[in-house]
């Protein structure tokens, strides 16, 4: 595929959308920015718009690979274009005679707006070495940009890893599994619930959940109940959304719940369901306690497990997902 250079009006425009990325206010849907960006330089990787779009993907990539992007394809697309890149890039050529942009030390803003003016003759022609304290070589040296190159793939592939869900429920059946086999709830519920404390612990925690509800492996009513509850814990902690592999193991292990139980007669008449009328602050204390060593009442624990109790609970997480998917741009 040929790629039309860019007007300097089209130049400046995309450096305003790349500003408002980098600044974390993005103007534009920030994915129909990068893969335009990606989508480039997959065409012509050893082109003349390669060193300017290797600027721009190594300066973006910490916004796509942060979670705030949920679309995989988009950092897979980046990811391959920028490896297109590299294999073009030698940075033997280099003759050591300029310094060499640095991603660690540079202005984010700037270099998305030098990576946008690289991509025009004209922009390359008049680029000001005042106005950037560096000479063009230092932006265009096969050197830098390979290393530019690799250090983005590198964080954009760890993202993919994450977001494929490699590695993030190791070992947690001996940690929630108690030695009798039974699931120990308050402790996962506990856990899911601990956005603040342990940011890493609570969503592995609500995918372990997950897992366990999707395959059918929890041994009792009780533990598939313990599992809702936790995994449900875990949504309404993290109300500013989780991206894969959280998001569609979690609405998976929803989707098990009969979300059409108003077609038969509750047996509990109007008595009131707790899901939906514990208030959001005390509804750990409330699972902790109806799996801690003082066993509930027989007739407690059937409303806890109350085919409405449960739709009032897959209500409110699809909510959530439903949410999650608009914020973190995963459609």
């Amino acid at each position: 595929m040929s790629v039309v250079e860019l007007s300097e009006d089209e130049a400046e425009e995309l450096a305003e959308s790349l500003c408002g990325i980098v600044s974390d206010y993005p103007m534009d849907d920030p994915r129909v920015t990068l893969q335009g960006c990606a989508d480039r330089l997959a065409a012509g990787p050893g082109g003349p718009e390669r060193d300017g779009l290797v600027i721009i993907l190594n300066a973006t990539a910490w916004y796509a690979a942060s979670g705030r992007i949920g679309a995989s394809e988009v950092l897979q697309d980046m990811a391959a274009a920028l490896g297109a890149a590299l294999a073009t890039l030698d940075p033997d050529a280099c003759d050591g005679g300029h310094p060499h942009v640095d991603s660690a030390s540079w202005d984010l803003g700037s270099a998305v707006s030098v990576g946008a003016q690289l991509l025009t003759e004209k922009g390359r022609r008049l680029y000001d070495p005042d106005e950037h304290e560096l000479p063009l070589e230092a932006w265009r040296c096969p050197k830098a940009l390979a290393a530019l190159a690799t250090e983005a793939v590198e964080a954009l592939s760890d993202r993919l890893r994450k977001m494929r869900g490699e590695g993030i429920t190791d070992g947690l059946d001996e940690r929630y599994v108690a030695p009798d086999g039974r699931v120990d709830v308050p402790l996962l519920a506990r856990t899911a619930h601990a956005k603040w404390q342990n940011p890493d612990a609570s969503p592995a925690a609500g995918l372990w959940a997950a897992h366990r509800i999707v395959s059918g492996t929890a041994d009792t009513p009780e533990d598939r109940l313990g599992l809702l509850l936790s995994l449900a814990l875990c949504v309404s902690a993290w109300y500013d959304g989780l991206v894969d592999p959280y998001l569609p193991a979690m609405e998976a292990a929803i989707a098990t719940i009969d979300l059409t139980p108003g077609e038969t007669d509750c047996p509990h008449g109007d008595t009131p369901h707790p899901w939906s009328t514990t208030q959001h602050r005390d509804r750990l204390s409330a699972v902790t306690a109806l799996f801690g060593p003082k066993a509930p009442s027989a007739e407690w624990f059937a409303l806890w497990s109350c085919p409405r109790n449960l739709s009032d609970l897959a209500d409110e997480c699809l909510t959530s997902f439903k949410n999650w998917r608009t914020m973190r741009m995963c459609d």
